[in-house]
This record gives C-alpha cells, sequence and structure tokens, in this order.
C-alpha cells in the first residue's frame, strides 16, 4: 500500500513499542485506524464520550498512551487495556487491535469504556510492572 493511501484512509494513532510487543509476544509495529471505525465509535459509544468528554480520536490515543494490560481477544485480535485496580467497579478503557499482515501495522477496530468483569474470561498475555520507588 502506497503511503498516500495510507494517510487518506487511516490516521496514525501510536506504536506498540517493542519491549511490550516482545514480552506479549505480540509485532511491535505502528498503529492506525481507519476512518469509518472512527465513524463506528463515534455512533456505538456515543453516550460514554459524551460522558467523558472525549472525541473518538482523543479516547484511542488516551488508551495508547496508558494502556497497562493485554488480553487476547477473539481470534486474532487483542485488546489493550487501561485498567484501575483501586477503582471500585474496576472501569477500563479498552481498544480492540488486529494486525494487517499485508499493511504491516496494527488496526483499531473499536474503542469503548467498559466493565472489567467480560475481561476475567480472557488471557492476560501482558502486564505492566510496577515500578519500586
Amino acid at each position: 500500500m502506497k503511503k498516500e493511501d495510507i494517510t487518506s484512509l487511516y490516521v496514525k494513532v501510536g506504536r506498540i513499542r517493542k519491549g511490550v510487543a516482545d514480552e506479549a509476544g505480540i509485532k511491535c509495529a505502528d498503529v492506525y485506524i481507519a476512518t469509518h471505525y472512527l465513524n463506528h465509535i463515534r455512533d456505538r459509544h456515543k453516550t460514554e464520550l459524551k460522558l467523558l468528554g472525549l472525541s473518538p480520536i482523543l479516547m484511542v490515543k488516551i488508551v495508547l498512551d496508558n494502556y497497562n494490560r493485554i488480553y487476547q481477544g477473539s481470534e486474532e485480535s487483542i485488546l489493550l487495556v487501561c485498567f484501575e485496580e483501586k477503582a471500585k467497579s474496576h472501569l477500563t478503557a479498552a481498544l480492540t487491535l488486529n494486525y494487517i499482515v499485508k499493511k504491516g501495522f496494527w488496526e483499531v477496530r473499536t474503542a469503548q469504556p467498559r466493565s472489567s468483569d467480560n475481561l476475567k474470561k480472557k488471557k492476560e498475555i501482558w502486564k505492566k510492572k510496577k515500578r519500586i520507588r
């Protein structure tokens, strides 16, 4: 795919870093989101985004900058999760990503706030190590 094709259809939102990728056993690569997935996030999660005061692209970037767990998703997908252990309800913000082999990058499929309850059924493949002070 030519560079101009990517920039007209996709927005680069971040990168899965080498250290994290190696520990999780996943590909180290840039992360992009297609414009139609931004529309999907806006349309399907309108209420949550409004409550948080976030645009779809900002929510995606916040999760990419702050995720502290990675879970195996369904089929070939992974979930990047911002998990707050001290929160009473264990609310999380999650991105679903698929690695697109032909394009050589991770693609965000959706982003949403969600309860951590459904993560209990998923396999955790990476957890950020706590810093010792």
